[in-house]
């Protein structure tokens, strides 16, 4: 039987990111479900693990039009890989996304990372026109991805508000705070109050990735 692909996309997060590779691609592969294919920046070529491969955009700098081009060698791989889900962690990505998705079918969710035009907002090296101008092309094309997404996901409680529109969601967030644990994890062995979030989690260095429950389930139904 054919695993469904699973894409994760991000343009200037590494391959091995804390959120895309750590917190989404390690609960993803642990269910043995899917095949999933990573994409982000990097200056080298990444080992394949077991059920993930990488995809590194090799960007020369971080100018506009490299982001740009990095959209169309992200169209590239969707043709390539027709994934059944794409998780889009970055605007940059919305439009390419859409020619993908009609062209090649899919789903899509977006994992909201940052508040893009709030943070262009308090930008003190951006002013006048050139800014209004890029806030505004951000809540354009995020608005055209409340037309293809199936689900969004928030890396952060305060988008609930700040997003309010963006429906239907799943938080799940950067930050843990709780006692760390070696793995493999036992749940009997965690904490009481985790065991509603997660059964098993990864130590990387000092941080704890627990696994969600949710994301899990979730991606599981959009998929079905």
């Amino acid at each position: 039987m054919v695993k469904p692909t699973i894409l994760i996309a991000s343009l200037l997060k590494p391959l091995k990111d804390s959120r895309a590779y750590y917190r989404l691609g390690l609960s993803l592969r642990e269910t043995n479900k899917y095949r999933l294919n990573i994409i982000g920046f990097s200056k080298k070529k990444e080992d394949e693990v077991e059920n993930i491969k990488f995809t590194p955009l090799f960007l020369n700098n971080r100018s506009g039009r490299e982001r740009w081009k990095a959209g169309f060698r992200f169209l590239k791989v969707y043709q390539k890989e027709k994934p059944d889900l794409t998780v889009i962690c970055t605007w940059e990505f919305i439009p390419f996304a859409l020619f993908g998705k009609v062209l090649y079918g899919g789903k899509l969710i977006y994992d909201v990372q940052e508040n893009y035009t709030l943070n262009i907002a308090h930008n003190q090296t951006l002013k006048g026109f050139r800014k209004y101008l890029a806030m505004g092309l951000i809540l354009f094309i995020e608005a055209i991805g409340k037309m293809i997404f199936e689900h969004y996901v928030f890396s952060e409680q305060c988008y609930k508000v700040e997003k309010k529109h963006f429906k239907p969601y799943l938080v799940l967030e950067n930050k843990f705070s709780g006692t760390l644990i070696e793995r493999p994890i036992d749940p009997k062995k965690a904490p009481q109050y985790c065991h509603k979030f997660f059964d098993f989690g990864y130590h990387y260095g000092s941080i704890w990735y627990p696994r969600s429950h949710g994301l899990v389930f979730k991606f599981t139904e959009i998929l079905s």
